[in-house]
């Protein structure tokens, strides 16, 4: 079960609700910060909603920056709770701490100290270096499964266009089975990123002019910035083969599984 926490500010006339955390989240900072007079704050009969004056939540966002600049903030992942069991919520004390910074900032206006400002801005910046870097390795690692292998074309076949267009909207089909929210379902349901990752090769494919060439490198990179952790190289590659095979243009790989 997934408890949604989170921290209600009032601020004038307004009410600003932070970033919704989970069960794993707080208890972090409760054990990174447990004096913080915000533990002692109105609460929901549940616990879960905390309704912290402006000030309390000022003095938890002043020792927040003083954490990430005198001790650092790693990207270890933590369970921070979970959907009936079935499918773990992972959270991590740097994405933590930089959505309490968004939220303190730009909602409620909060600056970082001024003694602490110059500090903070260059652990950020090195950590969005860091950061940069693992992408960029994990991406060449991902693409090297691509290697070599061939680009289809757009068939000038009609009967080959039509089933295409046929497998396009069974495909559309099959995503509109799942009961979750698109990113979730991508993320848990093997089945619905395999109707995804074909849904966009064919309609990238029937977009291109009778002959032209589907640019596999291309799309990959894409795939891989936009779903990031979920994107698999595998479940892609298995995808383009299939829909290379219904295109007529099948190429042999031992880990390529043609679908009923």
């Amino acid at each position: 079960m997934f408890v949604a926490y989170n921290f209600k500010v009032g601020v004038g006339n307004e009410m600003f609700e932070s970033p919704t955390m989970g069960t794993g989240d707080v208890e972090l900072l409760k054990k990174l910060f447990p004096k913080s007079t915000i533990w002692e704050c109105e609460k929901s009969p549940a616990g879960n909603q905390m309704f912290p004056t402006a000030d309390e939540m000022r003095l938890l966002y002043d020792e927040l920056v003083r954490y990430f600049v005198e001790v650092g903030v790693g990207t270890e992942e933590f369970q921070t709770g979970n959907f009936s069991g079935t499918f773990a919520v992972i959270s991590s004390v740097r994405s933590l701490f930089r959505e309490l910074f968004v939220f303190c900032e730009e909602k409620l206006g909060f600056q970082k100290p001024a003694e602490l400002k110059e500090a903070a801005l260059r652990r950020e910046n090195q950590y969005l270096k860091e950061e940069a870097d693992v992408r960029a390795q994990r991406e060449g690692e991902m693409l090297s499964v691509f290697k070599g292998i061939s680009h289809i074309s757009k068939p000038g076949d009609s009967k080959i266009l039509d089933q295409l267009r046929q497998k396009l909207a069974e495909y559309k089909v099959r995503l509109s089975k799942s009961y979750r929210h698109p990113q979730l379902a991508f993320a848990i349901e093997a089945e619905y990123r395999d109707a995804t990752y074909k849904i966009e090769i064919i309609s990238s494919l029937l977009s291109l002019d009778a002959g032209g060439e589907f640019n596999l490198v291309e799309m990959v990179t894409q795939a891989i910035k936009q779903r990031r952790e979920s994107f698999s190289p595998e479940e892609y590659l298995n995808a383009y083969g299939v829909i290379a095979h219904y295109a007529g243009q099948p190429f042999k790989d031992s880990y390529i599984q043609k679908e009923n």
